[in-house]
């Protein structure tokens, strides 16, 4: 993970995934994004692709009353198996950077995402 601060207090975030899906076909993967709530998801400039290509993603709310965002990475009319990489990028916004860390995992143990 990396993330550049901006003079306004914002940080641009990048992370990069590697996943091995193995034989299982899947539709992809989803980063939860804590400390990034709905209304500065509108904002967040998000931006994914795998092994090097653009890619779908949708960003959602997801969770209680932390509010955090859920970024879905995949085509859910297309499976995938085998290794990828993806690379996530989106904006933490000021109020918000203070509060929390990027991307907490929200995936088994030894991985920082999960599959969908």
């Amino acid at each position: 993970m990396q993330a550049q601060l901006a003079r306004d207090g914002s940080a641009r975030v990048t992370e990069v995934i590697d996943y091995d899906f193995g034989t299982d076909f899947r539709h992809g993967i989803y980063r939860d994004v804590p400390g990034l709530d709905a209304e500065d998801a509108k904002d967040a400039e998000v931006t994914v692709t795998m092994d090097g290509k653009p890619v779908f993603h949708e960003v959602v709310p997801y969770g209680g009353s932390g509010g955090e965002t859920r970024i879905r990475i995949g085509d859910p009319d297309r499976t995938v198996c085998g290794s990828h990489r993806y690379r996530v990028v989106y904006r933490l916004p000021t109020s918000r950077q203070a509060e929390s860390s990027p991307g907490t995992p929200s995936a088994p143990a030894g991985t920082s995402h999960s599959t969908t």
